[in-house]
Formats: C-alpha cells, structure tokens, sequence
C-alpha cells in the first residue's frame, strides 16, 4: 500500500501528490520545461523520481517538493501530512501507532497495563516494541481484523477498532 502521508522528511515518500503547497501542478522530473535541472531519474536511481510527483530525494528540510509547472516559480514544497498524525492503518495495522482507543462499536479499550475487567498476557514488557501504551487499539500479532482491544465493558473481551486504511484516506487540497 502507498502511504499518502511522511515519514520524518519524506525521503522515503512513494505517493503521488503532484501539486505543491500553494495549487501549482508539478514538472515532471524527465522535464526541462520549464526549468531545467539536474535531478535526472537516472541520477537518482531508488528514489522513484517518476512522473510528476513529490520527492526528496536529498532528505532536505521542508519535506517533499517538485519542480513547478509555473515559469515563475523554480520549485516548491508539497502539502503532506506527517504519518503520526494521520488515523490509519497499512494493512493489518501491525505498525500503528496511533491514539484511536475505542473499539467498533463504542466502547472505550482496556490499559494494556491492566488486569481490570479482563486478565491477559499482552503486557507491555512482553511485546517490546509493539508500543502497548495507553488503551490505544493495536495489533501486536498482525493478526487479520487489524488494531483491537480488551474493552473496558466486562461482557465484551476484546474487540476491532475501526480505523480506515491508509489507501483509502486520501487528502484532497482543493483550490478554488
């Protein structure tokens, strides 16, 4: 899945916004029109400078950017939000590490850290980096359903959360 949102700087960014911050639409990187560069796809080879969309290929500051399809304006940074803080997950939700911490149907998770009102063996210190914090829905095993929890309600052991897919939460600029 294409994640439409950064990691760090976005050096590692594969998605295709190809419209900088203020609406301009991107050059594409085979271009020299109408700028000309040096930031050949074959001069940076694994840094999928494909079509016309945002990269950072140097990891620089600001994030992704383009060269614009505006005479004027040389280059420009792309609107993209930082993956921390979008709400969704990539595939099974394996590495989320968002705060959603209701499940599907409402009720509010359980601390991992707790033992009240259901006992279990996903304590914290027994899934090292699987960040159990909180009562926020995760998905230590990979398991199909993706991020869960033990409930706060006594009936209810464990249940999914809802939260949409990465690929399908798309972030729409619109520029009138």
């Amino acid at each position: 899945a294409i994640r439409n949102c950064i990691i760090g700087k976005g050096r590692s960014y594969k998605g295709t916004v190809s419209i900088t911050k203020s609406g301009i639409k991107c050059q594409p990187w085979s271009s020299m029109i109408p700028h000309e560069h040096s930031f050949l796809p074959s001069s940076y080879r694994g840094k999928d400078l494909q079509e016309n969309y945002c990269r950072n290929p140097r990891g620089e500051e600001g994030g992704p950017w383009c060269f614009t399809s505006n005479p004027e304006v040389r280059y420009e940074v792309c609107d993209i939000p930082q993956c921390s803080e979008v709400e969704c997950i990539i595939g099974k939700g394996r590495s989320y590490k968002g705060t959603v911490s209701i499940t599907k149907s409402g009720i509010k998770c359980q601390p991992w850290s707790s033992m009240i009102p259901h006992e279990h063996s996903f304590l914290p210190s027994s899934y090292r980096g699987k960040d159990l914090q909180e009562n926020y829905c995760r998905n230590p095993r990979g398991e199909e359903g993706g991020p869960w929890c033990f409930t706060s309600n006594p009936e209810v052991r464990y249940e999914v959360c809802d939260i949409p897919q990465c690929s399908e939460v798309e972030h729409h600029h619109h520029h009138h």
